[in-house]
């Protein structure tokens, strides 16, 4: 498995890539063998996401709206896991 990358490293493999050939569109890869590409299309979100527990991403807004007896129901958590996504 691959190293995780933080927003530095992507910023800055970026800067290095557009320096050689320019501004061109991103696509980001359907899973890890790459059997499959797409466009980005959206703005970087923040949220939490568990990769390990069971692979789910919740933006932080979405967290704001959720109620104390939302909390309760751990498939909600856990909410101190920040990353952001790209897609």
């Amino acid at each position: 498995m691959s190293e995780i990358q933080k927003i530095s490293d992507i910023i800055n493999n970026l800067q290095e890539i557009m320096k050689a050939h320019g501004d061109l569109p991103l696509v980001t890869a359907n899973d890890d063998e790459g059997n499959g590409f797409n466009y980005v299309y959206f703005d970087p979100t923040v949220g939490t996401y568990d990769g390990e527990r069971d692979g789910e991403f919740m933006s932080e807004k979405n967290q704001e709206e959720i109620t104390e007896e939302d909390e309760e129901d751990d498939s909600y958590g856990p909410y101190e896991n920040k990353v952001v996504c790209i897609n």
